[in-house]
């Protein structure tokens, strides 16, 4: 699924334009849904969907961020009420957002030097990479 969304959005995205809107927000929001739920994958269709709904780079960078906070927290709070949550788990995801944090700076500085041609190319390249890795790990 990886590798053809970056075939299509490398090679075909110029000639079919997606639109924002509630129906196709719906539509990738389902399909990410599916993803996260049999594969924990949710995110590379969200991507893909505001990588060509939105206009500019730093508007895609907004949306898929706060698309991530909220799906992230929804996600969190649903293993909370199932008590899958341990101290044990939560001592481990301080450890991770202090990783997240370096990550971020890291990224926010290479993508104020991207345009949005090269900053559509890296994501296409980066879920192109993930899905064959994800081919060959199994």
């Amino acid at each position: 699924t990886l590798v053809l969304l970056s075939v299509y959005f490398i090679f075909f995205s110029s000639r079919l334009a997606i639109r924002g809107s509630a129906r196709n927000g719906f539509i990738a929001g389902s399909i990410s849904g599916i993803c996260g739920g049999l594969m924990s994958i949710g995110g590379p269709p969200m991507v893909a969907y505001y990588l060509a709904a939105t206009s500019s780079k730093e508007e895609y960078n907004a949306t898929l961020q706060a698309y991530f906070v909220l799906s992230t927290a929804y996600i969190f709070f649903t293993h909370v009420a199932l008590g899958h949550v341990t101290v044990q788990i939560l001592s481990w995801g301080i450890w991770a957002l202090l990783g997240l944090a370096a990550g971020t700076f890291c990224g926010l500085r290479l993508f104020d030097r991207l345009s949005a041609a090269g900053l559509k190319k890296l994501v296409c390249g980066f879920m192109a990479a993930v899905g064959i890795y994800l081919v060959i790990t199994g």
